[in-house]
């Protein structure tokens, strides 16, 4: 699938682009299925692992693929994850380690294309 593909791309990529933790104790990217909801993908910075929903490889672009690993990566770079912040934090940290931009598209999803910067209505 063409989007798997994006994936993998993205995280080989973007894997040498960050910073230790994240890269020197060796990144996950693991799939699971969701019953619902909007999340597509989260980070687990206690296993460097980030998780992506099988249904975001199918349902969305390569950029919105590739602004969700940046920002998941971002996370797991992020030495104060569990401080307040931590959801914009990990789009600066993604923009400054890998020089592309995490914007939000009009359905609030991570993009590498157009978008504007993370909305004040989502947490932050």
């Amino acid at each position: 699938m063409a989007s798997q593909r994006y994936l993998k791309m993205a995280f080989r990529t973007l894997r040498k682009c960050f910073p230790a933790p994240a890269c020197s104790a060796g990144v996950g990217l693991k799939a699971w299925r969701r019953e619902s909801g909007r999340d597509y993908a989260y980070a687990e910075p206690g296993t460097n692992t980030a998780w992506f929903h099988k249904g975001a490889l199918r349902e969305l672009s390569r950029e919105q693929v590739l602004g969700l690993v940046l920002h998941e990566l971002g996370h797991l770079a992020d030495p104060g994850v569990w401080r307040s912040g931590s959801e914009a934090r990990a789009d600066r940290l993604a923009e400054k380690y890998a020089g592309l931009p995490v914007n939000y598209d009009e359905d609030m999803i991570q993009t590498t294309g157009p978008g504007t910067a993370r909305p004040r209505r989502l947490h932050r």
